[in-house]
């Protein structure tokens, strides 16, 4: 298990989005959820930013909703 600390269900659902979109969070993402176990939860979000194979317009506006969704439980579902 990647995430072994409490989360909002904001922090949750943002995780579960990522996870679905890119598979295993611990490989690609492992400094997300190094901070997040650490307790630097809001560092964490910054994280979501970086996860874009090098800027693919898709990726970036969907990590920027997942961003959003992890921060203030801003659940955006444009396409």
């Amino acid at each position: 298990m990647a995430i072994r600390v409490p989360l909002y269900q904001r922090e949750f659902d943002a995780l579960c989005s990522l996870a679905f979109n890119v598979g295993d969070i611990a490989r690609i993402a492992p400094g997300l959820c190094r901070k997040i176990n650490s307790g630097a939860y809001s560092d964490a979000a910054k994280e979501f930013l970086d996860i874009t194979n090098g800027g693919i317009s898709g990726l970036v506006k969907r990590r920027r909703q997942e961003h959003g969704m992890y921060l203030s439980g801003n659940y955006d579902s444009t396409h």
